[in-house]
């Protein structure tokens, strides 16, 4: 079985739903994302917006889901009637006793909460995922594909774990304590869960970006390019593509105690 003729040319080749090609769709031009750190004062004393600038045809404003109270959607909201807007929550799992393993702060009806009041003002938005975690198994992070596809989620960032210098999950690494997934079982893990996701899902990201100083593992984290061709030739190998089995995995058992 080939890639259906209808998500060829939705995609333009891909074997997946990719953000550039919705920038591209959307603005007829190459579109580049540039991180900016918000340190300014509240209220933003200077004045200054980014949206002023004549090269920014939009926002994509990422934070946590404890961190967006109703008048920061509501400002969101009023933007996006005027530009081009993305809110991109940091989920990283769908599990509390994840959450809780890497001292988040927060747990899943905080995400939940945060999901269902963005949608209620039409926004578009993308969610953080990390997969990989030891406190999850195969089934559980499989079985948050079809979570989020009943969520009304627009798109996702999906993340290898991987541990940064000077860091307390770098000092629990070190001590032996977890394993991280290797190059191959992440491409696996990573392809079977993207077959579940619905076509429409927008993919922002594959794999994590880390530079390679900061990087205690593992190792081929820094490389997001080969990652990119290695991630294309498999599902070219397995022929397979986004959504492929998105109706396939109806096992919910690992999401007990999660309402929606």
């Amino acid at each position: 079985m080939s890639l259906p003729p209808d998500l060829h040319e939705r995609w333009g080749g891909h074997r997946y739903n990719p953000i550039n090609r919705v920038f591209k769709q959307t603005f007829h031009a190459k579109v580049h994302k540039v991180s900016v750190r918000t340190n300014f004062t509240c209220p933003n004393r200077d004045g200054k917006e980014a949206l002023d600038h004549p090269d920014v045809v939009g926002l994509s404003v990422a934070t946590r889901p404890d961190c967006v109270p109703d008048e920061v959607l509501d400002l969101l909201a009023e933007l996006s009637q005027d530009t081009y807007l993305w809110l991109e929550l940091k989920l990283e799992s769908m599990y509390d006793k994840t959450l809780q393993w890497v001292n988040r702060g927060h747990g899943v009806r905080e995400f939940i909460d945060a999901v269902e009041r963005t949608k209620s003002r039409d926004l578009q938005l993308c969610v953080h995922l990390i997969l990989g975690f030891p406190t999850e198994s195969r089934e559980e992070i499989l079985a948050t594909a079809g979570i989020l596809n009943r969520m009304a989620i627009d798109g996702i960032k999906l993340h290898n774990l991987h541990v940064i210098k000077n860091t307390a999950l770098e000092k629990i690494y070190l001590q032996g304590h977890f394993e991280l997934l290797s190059k191959e079982d992440y491409i696996s893990l990573l392809i079977d869960f993207v077959e579940l996701l619905f076509p429409e899902f927008v993919i922002h990201r594959l794999t994590g970006e880390t530079y390679r100083a900061l990087t205690v593992a593992p190792d081929w984290s820094p490389n997001k390019i080969g990652m990119h061709n290695e991630i294309r030739r498999e599902l070219e190998r397995r022929d397979t593509w986004q959504g492929k089995f998105h109706g396939g995995f109806s096992s919910l058992s690992a999401m007990e105690g999660v309402s929606l």
